[in-house]
């Protein structure tokens, strides 16, 4: 049995393994480095923010995917939006319940009175199950390492 819920405090450290599971498990690997404190700092505050939320997917009682969201106020349109911060399932727990995930996302966004919800993508795969769903690719990231100065 599943069930999606509010993130709390208890969840912190289990949220933190799953963040690091998604950068060991996705091409962000090759430019994220892994620091588990940061991403306790970043859950910690995504719980406790006005306008964010962290959503967890429980299995059997124990949380095996995540959800981290923000709202905010688009800074070129001034149009009231949302965009995932992070959102990774347990492979082994993958299927409908990442659909229900994603529309517990959706539904968090509209009570946030969100005009639309921006989703992050790595990769191809993940582009196509996007777009099943209704989104629309809106742009592509680059990146590339700068020489630092003094």
């Amino acid at each position: 049995m599943s069930a999606i819920r509010e993130a709390t405090e208890e969840d912190v450290p289990r949220i933190v393994e799953m963040g690091l599971a998604f950068l060991r498990g996705s091409p962000y690997r090759k430019h994220i480095p892994e620091n588990a404190e940061q991403l306790e700092a970043l859950t910690r505050r995504v719980i406790d923010g006005e306008s964010s939320a962290c959503l967890v997917l429980e299995r059997d009682g124990a949380p095996v995917g995540m959800m981290g969201l923000m709202a905010y106020d688009h800074f070129m349109s001034g149009e009231h939006g949302a965009v995932e911060l992070v959102y990774w399932i347990d492979p082994a727990a993958r299927g409908s319940d990442g659909v229900r995930l994603l529309k517990a996302g959706e539904a968090w966004a509209s009570s946030q009175g969100a005009q639309w919800l921006q989703m992050i993508s790595p990769d191809a795969r993940v582009d196509q199950f996007y777009e099943r769903l209704g989104y629309q690719l809106v742009e592509r990231c680059f990146q590339r390492p700068l020489e630092m100065h003094a």
